[in-house]
């Protein structure tokens, strides 16, 4: 299991204890298909190295790294009359992302709600920053 398979696979379980539909990419017929219910979206944007570790003998014995990963929340389709459940169930996955075992959450940005069309669904974007330390190489 890779790194990333295993923050996907909680970032997965916590959007759905919050009662978000969890997708690892978006796609407008997702939103399509699942009108009646909230959605939450996550993606690795992208990494940086912060620090290797070097052992003697020049070998790397692991690389600390820093992910970004972006979430998009989204309510359920009709009359963006759901903002007060939408901001429940988001304070509950940034509250759950914070306090997990699994993640390293060095920071959480939540973006206030928009409307989107054609749907009529609110939106919240979420930024993740996440610290990792890993023996393998990440990018691979």
């Amino acid at each position: 299991m890779t790194v990333w398979t295993e923050m996907a696979a909680e970032i997965k379980k916590i959007l759905d204890g919050a009662g978000f539909t969890a997708m690892g990419e978006y796609t407008s017929a997702d939103s399509l298909l699942h009108s009646g219910e909230a959605i939450g979206f996550y993606g690795l944007k992208g990494y940086d190295v912060v620090d290797e570790v070097i052992g003697q003998g020049g070998k790397k014995l692991y690389t600390e790294y820093i992910c970004h990963i972006d979430l998009r929340l989204m309510g359920k389709a009709g009359k963006y009359d759901d903002m007060e459940e939408l901001q429940e169930k988001c304070e509950s996955v940034m509250a759950e992302l914070a306090k997990s075992e699994v993640l390293n959450v060095k920071s959480a940005k939540l973006g206030s709600a928009v409307q989107t069309l054609p749907l009529h669904r609110l939106e919240r974007q979420a930024e993740l920053s996440i610290g990792i330390c890993s023996e393998e190489d990440i990018s691979e």
